[in-house]
């Protein structure tokens, strides 16, 4: 089981729900929040969250703390942290790149017990007023360790993270990062080649269909553009789906009548590689 007092450093979508979930599972518990958002912590401290503007001492009496920050400024919290963690601490970041974030970590709070986790429950809304308690029911989240944490701490993350009902998976970091590479990484730089050829006289004729191939592009860039151009994975991934996108060209060019056949094989494909998703 986690320990207590609670840490959560930034209150995002993310970092909210968790938050919001460790006062649902230790209504006792203390529970402090480090957010630079008024509004955010107003939200924070309108639900008895103990929220502070910036990393201080009182960061010190935490023995969980979750980094919950948006890459891009990971490093600059981890500075903040780095004068005011209890070293016996166990620090669980929610990042969407492991190598990175496990670097990082390491390089700044060397000797730090440090669990990775990534929950793949995030989405284009953000901020803490949509953050909730369950939002991980259901969704996966890895869980990759590090050298610096003994297993009863991530037998203890990983408990946590089911005590929410998410499907918590060990994976090691560079595992998690060449997946999220085909699962959600790819998927948004598609969306962005996408959207960057569509003009407005192209598009009244646009249906659902434009709108689920091309929804990832509307996610917060400070967020996504951030985390996937820190993924060491995603340009071989990038060169995969060209590769796949000429062999679709050269089919369309030579025979067209062939697309149908590889449209059904690729059907097939399909239903078999998400049939645990459903």
């Amino acid at each position: 089981m986690l320990q207590g007092p609670f840490g959560v450093i930034g209150l995002g979508l993310i970092g909210g729900s968790i938050a919001r979930a460790l006062k649902k599972l230790n209504p006792t518990a203390t529970l402090l929040a480090f957010e630079t958002d008024p509004q955010r912590r107003a939200l924070a401290q309108g639900i008895g969250i103990q929220a502070h503007e910036a990393i201080g001492l009182e960061v010190s009496q935490c023995q969980t703390i979750f980094l919950c920050l948006p890459v891009g400024v990971l490093e600059s919290g981890l500075e903040a942290l780095k004068a005011h963690i209890f070293r016996g601490a166990l620090l669980i970041d929610v990042c969407g790149v492991k190598v990175y974030a496990a670097e990082l970590i390491g390089k700044i709070l060397p000797g730090i017990a440090y669990v990775g986790t990534h929950p793949m429950a995030g989405g284009k809304e953000q901020g803490f007023e949509h953050s909730r308690a369950d939002l991980f029911k259901g969704f996966p989240v890895a869980v990759c360790p590090s050298n610096t944490a003994r297993q009863v701490l991530t037998e203890s993350v990983i408990e946590f993270w089911k005590s929410l009902e998410a499907k918590p998976l060990l994976l090691e970091a560079t595992e998690h990062d060449q997946q999220v590479a085909f699962t959600s990484h790819l998927p948004y730089i598609s969306a962005l080649a996408l959207v960057g050829l569509l003009e407005p006289e192209t598009t009244s004729l646009a249906g659902r269909g434009l709108l689920a191939a091309a929804r990832q592009a509307s996610f917060a860039p400070g967020i996504m553009a951030d985390t996937v151009c820190r993924n060491p994975y995603l340009a071989d991934a990038v060169k995969k789906l060209m590769d796949e996108l000429q062999r679709l060209y050269d089919i369309l060019r030579a025979e067209p009548g062939a697309l149908k056949q590889m449209a059904f094989a690729r059907q097939r494909h399909m239903e078999a590689v998400t049939k645990n998703l459903q």
